[in-house]
């Protein structure tokens, strides 16, 4: 099986982060060319050394909040927090919380 990830963030994050805070944003994307003026979904998106990495070019982000984390998880519960969702965030089953990236 190859060794895929579901990012290149998540690349960056399981091979070259070093535990430190990374800027985390609440964005609200947009689909180009969608007759509809409202966001259509809520994204989670983090920033590597360089900058917000945004992988779909078909997608506008608005960041609606930013944030400090060192890792996924702590990220997740952090925007459960500021968007009133609850205390505990649960990781997909497909998240492996140990190598802080998607299973493969």
């Amino acid at each position: 099986m190859k060794k895929e990830y579901y990012s290149e963030f998540d690349r960056w994050f399981a091979e070259e982060h070093d535990g430190s805070p990374v800027e985390w944003l609440i964005c609200d994307g947009y689909l180009k060319g969608d007759p509809d003026d409202g966001p259509n979904n809520l994204s989670l998106c983090a920033t590597m050394p360089d900058g917000h990495k945004l992988l779909d070019f078909e997608e506008r982000h608005v960041v609606r909040h930013r944030f400090m984390a060192s890792s996924y998880i702590e990220a997740c519960n952090k925007r459960n927090e500021i968007m009133g969702w609850g205390d505990v965030y649960t990781p997909h089953p497909d998240w492996d919380p140990v190598l802080e990236r998607w299973r493969t």
